[in-house]
């Protein structure tokens, strides 16, 4: 049977519908209109069980596949203060509202528990992590032990990063942007939250005005030395005069190069320079640095091309002076000289880094000299043009920005080595005739002692012409036969009386001094000098109280007595 009230079925004797409570009177076999309408009642009630199964079946795939987001760009502020042109930017992250937001959130079941930052023990460490990885500063009352018990914290240190692109040095106007560096995946993976930011834009803004001062005004660097040993000093007087209370400081002081960068920085007893000023002068100062190159000093001569015409004109002279100098002091009336010739140089410049060496450069000047030794006696005669290769070396040139060459002409070395001329006539009964000189019998000679003896201290360059003596001479020959010679081979050959008489007074003068003239005689006399001075030849090379006759060969000497003879009979 069927229950009169609800239409359910119910076993026959029962009291109560065992669906809706209500008491059975009976029953009766249902009527076909309400059986009708319980069926569409019951299909609806299924109908409405599958919708809500499929909606549960919704949300549960949504909350699967679709993230909750985390707003980041809501919890940022940016803040400016200080001055304009020197203003700074401050980087505010909210974390109490953040924490409040999502602390209950974010907690995994890792961080339950241990949810502490392994190595940071102290509170201020932690703090500074904050500010430098993830850009923005934490204020915050709490109690510091939840610093460490914090999901927010951990979120924050694992996921969120950002910085401004600018935060000092700002002026009003200026644009700066806060740019997000997050760890997007860490985020989704570990703690299912999608960040939401973008790269926030401020113009910078509300920085106080003030009156700048420029401290390095009057103040400059002053450098001296040589180029890779310098120095640098800070001179001058600023010329405000609040500037008075700066110090100055180098980074960089000694061992300076030519192009070297130094930089000077302006302080104010280790006090804050803007706050010190402003407090009491109520100005800035800006810039507190400033560069300058390193300019001016002299450096070492590196290669040949770096000497002047000028230097290598004194050194020349000076090695003349030296070498006539010591003719005149040791030889004798069987030695005369018959050439001096310069050769060439080399030029040694200190390896980099390669040992203690006194000298940073060393210049040799290379000549060949050729001495006529003779020697006569009843047993034989000795007659030769003897070849010796002689050096002078300085050291140290410098060169300054402007090529002008600096050398001490007065610091010199020559050879120590020497060379003995055999004659091989007894001078006497047991001694062998010979005359010795320092220098060296061939070039090799002396390029092995100040070349190759050096090579592991010294790069070095060549320029010495074994030629140059050779070609020297055929120019002075063809060139003095026709620049105002009276006679050209008279340091050759005798001259004829007969052709000296011919001589007027004028050019029989000539023809005495063009003798001294060829080996370089400094007349005193200002019309013999200047008349010389007109031919290429003539190279004045020793002073008339260093000259002696000693450098005249035989030949010359004759002639000059045959010349002086002519002289004295007018």
């Amino acid at each position: 049977m069927f229950c009169k009230e609800c239409g359910n079925e119910i076993p026959d004797g029962s009291l109560f519908c065992a669906n809706c409570g209500a008491k059975n009177s009976g029953g009766a076999e249902m009527p076909p209109e309400q059986a009708a309408k319980i069926k569409k009642r019951n299909r609806i009630i299924v109908a409405v069980s599958c919708a809500v199964l499929i909606l549960c079946a919704l949300i549960y795939a949504a909350s699967v596949f679709i993230k909750p987001t985390i707003n980041l760009n809501k919890y940022i502020t940016v803040s400016f203060e200080g001055y304009n042109t020197i203003g700074e930017a401050v980087v505010t992250f909210d974390i109490e509202r953040f924490k409040d937001d999502y602390e209950k959130k974010l907690i995994v079941k890792e961080d339950k528990k241990s949810s502490k930052l392994d190595g940071y023990k102290i509170v201020d460490e932690y703090l500074e992590y904050l500010k430098e990885y993830l850009g923005y500063s934490y204020n915050s009352d709490a109690d510091p032990d939840t610093y460490y018990d914090s999901a927010s914290d951990i979120f924050l240190s694992n996921c969120v990063k950002g910085s401004l692109d600018k935060d000092s040095g700002l002026s009003n106007g200026d644009v700066v942007t806060y740019k997000w560096n997050c760890n997007d995946e860490y985020s989704i993976g570990k703690y299912g939250y999608k960040l939401k930011y973008t790269d926030i834009t401020y113009t910078v803004s509300g920085l106080k005005e003030t009156v700048t001062f420029d401290p390095f005004d009057g103040v400059g660097v002053t450098f001296e030395g040589i180029s890779g040993y310098g120095t640098a000093n800070v001179s001058g007087v600023p010329s405000v005069p609040a500037a008075a209370d700066m110090e100055y400081d180098l980074n960089i002081y000694e061992g300076l190069a030519n192009g070297d960068i130094v930089t000077v920085t302006a302080s104010v007893n280790g006090s804050d320079p803007v706050d010190y000023f402003i407090e009491n002068y109520g100005m800035v100062p800006s810039p507190l640095t400033k560069t300058y190159a390193v300019e001016g000093l002299d450096d070492y001569v590196k290669s040949v091309n770096d000497i002047s015409d000028e230097a290598l004109k004194d050194m020349q002279d000076q090695a003349k002076d030296v070498y006539y100098a010591r003719i005149a002091q040791n030889w004798g009336d069987d030695e005369m000289l018959q050439s001096f010739t310069y050769i060439g140089n080399y030029l040694l410049t200190g390896k980099k880094g390669d040992g203690y060496r006194e000298s940073e450069n060393l210049f040799y000047l290379v000549y060949k000299v050729q001495v006529e030794d003779s020697y006569f006696d009843e047993y034989g005669a000795y007659d030769e043009i003897n070849d010796i290769y002689w050096y002078i070396c300085y050291n140290d040139l410098l060169v300054s920005p402007d090529g002008v060459t600096t050398v001490d002409v007065t610091d010199y070395e020559t050879p120590n080595d020497v060379i003995t001329v055999d004659s091989g006539l007894n001078d006497g009964w047991w001694n062998v005739k010979s005359w010795t000189y320092y220098g060296y019998k061939t070039l090799d000679e002396l390029y092995k002692t100040v070349i190759i003896s050096n090579t592991e201290l010294y790069n070095h360059e060549d320029n010495v012409n074994v030629n140059a003596a050779e070609v020297k001479a055929d120019k002075k020959q063809k060139s003095s036969a026709e620049e105002g010679i009276i006679f050209p081979n008279s340091s050759e050959e005798v001259l004829s009386k007969k052709a000296v008489k011919k001589l007027s007074d004028k050019k029989l003068r000539y023809a005495i001094n063009e003798i001294y003239a060829r080996h370089g005689y400094i007349f005193n006399d200002d019309a013999l000098r200047e008349y010389y001075e007109q031919y290429d030849w003539y190279e004045k090379q020793v002073k008339p109280e260093d000259f002696s006759t000693k450098l005249f060969n035989n030949v010359e000497k004759k002639n000059m007595k045959i010349l002086q003879e002519e002289r004295d009979k007018r």
